[in-house]
């Protein structure tokens, strides 16, 4: 059943053929997680709990009201989901139980199928770092700073970015080769995430 609120936000969009029916943002995420962001009342909890909400624009609190209201350009815009640390902590914080990490994740991939840039951010640097970051994960079984920041850097074309960071990476023994770890699970888990 949809709630008057909803109602407010459904549109149609007149097209070549006829009208064709557009969903909020709020149906669309609701129709790929089976999440409804209405259960949300803005309690803030989400956002107090987040250590990385200094990093976004936008905190997870109001990302979900942007959401409800169906202003798609400013949530979709936002760099909230760049800023995220998918710690879960946000979505364990929810009174209503309401999985805030799966919802952010959503909005990323509905900002990245669209071409929708946040600010500040190249749509080219973010899919080449996320390219960089599974492969990395599966060639080493863990997160290497080093080499994800040097193939960054090549790949896209930012030669001497953060080069003023090698003394303190090198004071800190980040040069440093570690054992592997010992799991082959890491493959399978990237592998289907790409």
């Amino acid at each position: 059943m949809i709630s008057v609120l909803q109602k407010k936000f459904i549109y149609a969009k007149k097209i070549i053929k006829g009208v064709r029916f557009l969903k909020t943002l709020a149906q669309e995420i609701e129709s790929r997680t089976g999440i409804n962001v209405f259960n949300c009342y803005q309690c803030g909890k989400c956002s107090a709990g987040c250590v990385f909400s200094y990093l976004m624009d936008t905190p997870p609190h109001l990302l979900m009201r942007y959401i409800q209201l169906d202003m798609r350009e400013k949530a979709l815009s936002s760099n909230t989901f760049f800023g995220c640390g998918a710690c879960v902590t946000c979505s364990f914080r929810c009174p209503r139980e309401i999985d805030v990490l799966r919802v952010i994740n959503t909005v990323k991939s509905i900002a990245m199928e669209g071409k929708i840039l946040p600010r500040n951010k190249s749509l080219e640097d973010v899919r080449i770092f996320d390219k960089i970051f599974l492969d990395n994960i599966v060639r080493n079984e863990r997160a290497d700073e080093f080499s994800l920041g040097l193939s960054f850097n090549l790949k896209s074309g930012k030669l001497l970015k953060d080069v003023s960071l090698l003394p303190v990476l090198s004071e800190k023994d980040k040069f440093a080769v570690k054992e592997k770890a010992a799991s082959r699970n890491i493959k399978k888990v990237v592998n289907k995430l790409k």
